[in-house]
Order: C-alpha cells, then structure tokens, then sequence
C-alpha cells in the first residue's frame, strides 16, 4: 500500500508535468471572455443556477483541457525531451511518471473536458472535438514550421471567444479580436521562451523562430507580437 508521503510525491509528479501552476495564471483569461459576455448588450444573462454552471463548466474545461494538450506535449517530445540538458530530468524522461501513466492521465483530462463541453449543450460538445484536435496539434508543430509560437498563440487565444460560444451560442467581433491579442501576446512569450533552446532546436531540425532567425533578431520578433496585441 501506497504511503501518504509517496502518493503526494505522484501528485506532485503529475502536477508538475502538466505545470499546473500556470494553469492558475490562465484563469484571467477565462474569466475576461465571462465578463466579456456577460456585459455584452446581446446577452440575457440566465438563471444564477444556470450561469454558475456555466462559469464552473468553463473553468472545468479550460482546466482540463491545458492539462491534456500538457500532457500530450509531454508525451510526444519525450524523446526530444530526454535529449536536451534543460529539459532531461521532466517526469516522463527521468522516469517519474511511466508513458502509460502518462497516457491514461491524458485521456481522463480529454474525457472530462468532452463530458463539461456536452454539459452546456451539443453545439459546445460538438466543438469541443474541434478545440482538442486544434490545442494538441501544436505540438507537432515545431516539426515543420517557424511559426508554432503563433499556433500556441491561436491555441491559447481561443479561450475568449470559447467562453463567448458556451455562454451565447454566437460569436462576436469583441471575443475574436480579444482571442487575437491574447494569441500573439502568448506567441510573444513563447518566442522569447524559445530562446533558451535555439542552439539543440537547430541541432535536431526543429522549428522555431529562435532557431530560424537567430535569438536577436527573434527578440524583435517577439517584441512587435506584443505590440500588435497592445494594438487589438
């Protein structure tokens, strides 16, 4: 039997695998698609019972599927992963956390983002087949194009307008330029993230700004992203 100190430890492994902690920092980005929503004039607001359903739906899914494309990320460039000094002693690589148990937590965060998605109605539910193949797509993106910092960006960005959806059935302008800006304002970092990594991307053939352009020249890069987000 499991002792209480070796299953926190398991937690922890997992919950560091999937950094969940930055999960609490993307909070705010579900919840300005809600206010978002919730001020615009087209809007009736429902019922308390059926807006806090809704509100915890969102959370539940945003949360569940970050944790998912997480771990897929993790679990498609384990080999990669394993071969790189900054990154070599990750869960999977340094054996914390075994594939399988890799897999069988990714799936479990699939299913219950599909289950909150189809709880606020069949047109969410139905999208939500959409979002996953979108979000757990860019991790294979750095295997053929420069530009995956911006797919991580869409990724990501997708959350204002996702919210917008599940709470009116419709999108509007407002949620999509939010998703714009908060797209390349999450590329901006990633690109700047990516810096780190240049020299092994470029040693490995992967894709990346950094890799690409130089780190420099991939700053200025990164900067105007951020520009162009203040913009929208």
């Amino acid at each position: 039997m499991a002792s209480a100190s070796g299953l926190l430890q398991t937690a922890r492994d997992y919950l560091g695998m999937i950094k969940f902690s930055h999960s609490i920092f993307a909070l705010p980005f579900a919840g300005i698609g809600i206010v978002e929503v919730l001020s615009w004039e087209g809007f009736s607001v429902p019922e308390i019972p059926v807006l806090v359903h809704r509100i915890l739906a969102c959370l539940v899914c945003m949360v569940s599927l970050r944790s998912a494309a997480m771990g897929f990320n993790r679990i498609v460039d384990r080999h990669f992963d394993a071969a790189n000094p900054r990154t070599a002693t990750r869960e999977i690589p340094s054996g914390k956390i075994p594939l399988s148990s890799a897999i069988l937590f990714t799936s479990i965060a699939l299913i219950i983002f599909i289950l909150a998605a189809f709880s606020m109605g069949m047109l969410v539910g139905w999208l939500s087949f959409a979002a996953i193949a979108f979000v757990l797509g860019y991790s294979w993106t750095k295997r053929f194009t420069y530009l995956c910092h911006f797919f991580l960006g869409l990724a990501i960005g997708l959350v204002p307008s996702a919210v917008w959806i599940a709470f009116s059935g419709t999108l509007d302008w407002i949620a999509v330029y939010w998703s714009l800006g908060l797209a390349l304002y999450i590329a901006g970092f990633d690109i700047i993230y990516s810096c780190q990594d240049a020299q092994f991307d470029r040693s490995r053939g992967l894709h990346s700004l950094p890799a690409r352009l130089g780190v420099a020249n991939a700053l200025w890069m990164a900067r105007l992203s951020h520009v162009l987000a203040l913009a929208c």
